[in-house]
């Protein structure tokens, strides 16, 4: 169990990032594009289930700080999305732990029900929780502390959407797009190892990523042509 001295940060946006070959894709689409589950999620999460993965952040992340899941962040406010959106509830899934890091699991569906999972609510959400609601703000856990102090590490707070009930289309239409750095894909290290964290869908897998770009580069590959509200 963790200790009571949690780190909290304030959840100034709900995002996923992209990289640009994807982010065509839905820009195609007109909606965010789901996927299954893969074993490596660590998750409860139901393997024939289509979802679309966001993370909690905090607003200190700027676009030219390095982001290892792609080139394009797309962004929406997830207080204003529930208060907007009564039928959506919200059902607290698993924590997984990654060596140094560990990251808990937030369903956003339309569904009254979900096996195996608790239902949350913002006035349920207190100290402890993945998610805090102060009455005012949302707060995401940020880091995680082992009562051993054996184990230390940043924890991510995952919204996992279920892209069976909620509009997948709307979504994407009402979130921020942001071109984000993604040059430090591909380093090496002396071993010629690709180096750790710098891209988690291709150089994690030991695959050269194909947009290992920094922002100018994204938008000048994009030309325009993406339908970036905030490039």
């Amino acid at each position: 169990k963790p200790l009571p001295s949690l780190v909290y940060e304030e959840v100034a946006k709900v995002s996923r990032t992209m990289h640009i070959v994807d982010y065509e894709k839905c820009v195609k689409a007109g909606e965010f594009i789901s996927s299954t589950i893969r074993y490596s999620y660590k998750t409860f999460l139901p393997r024939d289930g289509h979802y679309v993965w966001f993370r909690a952040q905090n607003n200190s992340v700027s676009s030219e700080t390095h982001d290892w899941f792609g080139n394009v962040l797309c962004s929406f406010d997830l207080l204003e999305f529930l208060r907007g959106n009564q039928n959506v509830n919200l059902f607290y899934i698993d924590c997984a732990y990654f060596g140094y890091s560990s990251a808990s699991r937030i369903l956003l569906t339309t569904k009254i029900q979900e096996p195996n999972a608790k239902k949350i609510d913002l006035s349920s959400l207190k100290y402890g929780d993945p998610l805090m609601f102060d009455g005012e703000k949302l707060l995401f856990l940020s880091l995680d502390v082992g009562r051993t102090r054996k184990w230390f590490g940043t924890h991510n707070t995952q919204i996992v959407v279920d892209a069976n009930t909620i509009d997948l289309r709307n979504l994407f239409e009402i979130c921020e797009k942001t071109v984000v750095n993604h040059s430090k894909a591909n380093k090496m290290d002396r071993n010629q190892c690709f180096v750790q964290h710098q891209c988690l869908l291709y150089n994690s897998r030991g695959k050269v990523c194909p947009s290992a770009y920094t922002v100018k580069d994204t938008r000048d590959y994009s030309n325009g042509i993406l339908n970036m509200n905030n490039s």
